[in-house]
């Protein structure tokens, strides 16, 4: 586990590249966090770092936004809107499960059944900025972080 200060969307983007560059095919992203704190700022990095130049905007009323990268498929997800107990199969998403990097954000809105973290990223405000608690879920994940602290975020 690491909390990292983020003061500004530039910051949020540099993380989210360089978390871009270890992301495996199928990796899964959980983005908690209350509304406005930097979810999708951290998406827009994700996606651009991992070479779309495509619009992202927030997937809150079409709920899923799918991007096109040079590591394959990323899907944006964000359960904001749903009732706890967010149905894959409803959604169309369970032959994607094992194939396609996911960001959830809202993921304690049922992500949970149906994936499991590879990294959770729990952005808040604190000490008059943003900030990010990285929760390591798996051994690549561990890996990541350690990739974060090289390229200098965790002091």
């Amino acid at each position: 586990m690491a909390i990292l200060a983020l003061p500004d969307e530039k910051a949020t983007r540099a993380l989210a590249a360089v978390i871009a560059d270890a992301l495996a095919p199928n990796s899964v992203l959980f983005l908690h966090g209350e509304l406005g704190v930097g979810k999708t700022a951290f998406v827009k990095g994700l996606v651009s770092a991992l070479g779309c130049d495509d619009s992202v905007l927030s997937p809150s009323f079409p709920i899923m936004h799918s991007y096109a990268t040079t590591k394959g498929e990323l899907l944006h997800l964000d359960l904001y809107r749903l009732d706890e107990g967010c149905d894959f199969y409803a959604l169309g998403l369970l032959d994607k499960i094992d194939h396609v990097m996911w960001a959830v954000e809202w993921p304690e809105k049922g992500a949970e059944h149906w994936l499991s973290p590879d990294l959770s990223l729990r952005f808040s405000f604190g000490e008059g900025l943003r900030q990010v608690e990285l929760i390591a879920h798996s051994e690549a994940s561990e890996n990541l972080l350690q990739v974060v602290q090289d390229r200098g975020f965790i002091k």
